[in-house]
């Protein structure tokens, strides 16, 4: 009963006032996208010589009859930094339940409930207790970092799901040791990479655990990772082609340089938020 109320309660935490917090600016660029426009349209489209109501603005953030599918897929070509996953997700769901600032995080928040499963998964094979597994998401239930991202329309939650069933998944095909587990695997590694393309570090500690775990032999197991992770990484060669042609207009703030005190403090911060 524990469990189920903690979980009851963050659930409720994820969908509460979703229409009330301040709509930021990285959300706003993902309505922006998955609607179809482009920020250079956006620019021309936006007179700069008078007041814009928020109505007008809004229009740029709506499923509107003028754009399609291959507008908001030419508007993600444009911004080939981000994954493509959850924008296409979001155009779906923009498309089916309205564009509501309420309804657009609704996606998120909705998509952040399957890491409950996913998590307990993980438990399981990293631990084969029930007791741990649900002592897990419990935790996971309430973390503040979880519920801020679990109510952002962007694609973290997803994200989070994908980390978690990939890891599982490893864990699974290293014990079965089936070619079977080594696709589902393989699997996993396509959804993470389309979700978001930091997800080669993920896999590339999977590599480092598994070659700890095989003493950096090549063993069935490693062999099987090999396979498994280029297949995958294969599959991200469309992605990565249409990243270099349009490089020129990836976002300006990769350009940036970050000082590395602002890089530990925003980590120290987000380690922290796991669980205050």
């Amino acid at each position: 009963m524990f469990l189920v109320a903690v979980v009851a309660i963050g659930v409720g935490f994820r969908f509460y006032h979703l229409e009330n917090k301040v709509y930021w600016i990285d959300e706003v660029h993902a309505s922006l996208r998955a609607s179809g426009y482009r920020k250079r349209e956006f620019a021309d489209l936006v007179p700069r010589d008078k007041i814009i109501s928020l109505a007008q603005l809004q229009e740029f953030q709506r499923i509107s009859p003028q754009k399609g599918w291959d507008d908001t897929v030419a508007a993600l070509a444009e911004n080939a930094e981000h994954a493509p996953g959850f924008y296409l997700l979001l155009r779906g769901w923009m498309a089916a339940f309205g564009s509501s600032v309420m309804t657009t995080r609704a996606l998120a928040a909705t998509l952040s409930l399957l890491a409950f499963p996913a998590l307990y998964w993980l438990a399981w094979e990293l631990f084969q207790c029930s007791q741990v597994a649900q002592l897990a998401i419990a935790l996971l239930a309430v973390s503040p970092l979880q519920v801020l991202y679990a109510q952002e329309a962007r694609q973290y939650s997803l994200w989070v799901v994908t980390v978690l069933v990939s890891s599982a998944a490893l864990l699974k095909a290293v014990r079965r040791q089936t070619w079977q587990g080594w696709v589902l695997y393989s699997i996993t590694i396509v959804f993470g990479f389309y979700t978001h393309l930091i997800s080669g570090l993920v896999f590339f500690g999977h590599g480092l655990y598994l070659g700890v775990l095989e003493k950096w032999r090549w063993t069935q197991r490693m062999r099987g990772y090999v396979f498994a992770s280029l297949g995958g990484l294969g599959s991200l060669i469309p992605w990565l082609w249409v990243y270099f042609r349009y490089q020129n207009t990836i976002g300006e703030w990769q350009a940036q340089a970050i000082p590395l005190d602002a890089l530990v403090k925003r980590w120290l911060l987000n380690l922290n938020a796991v669980f205050f």
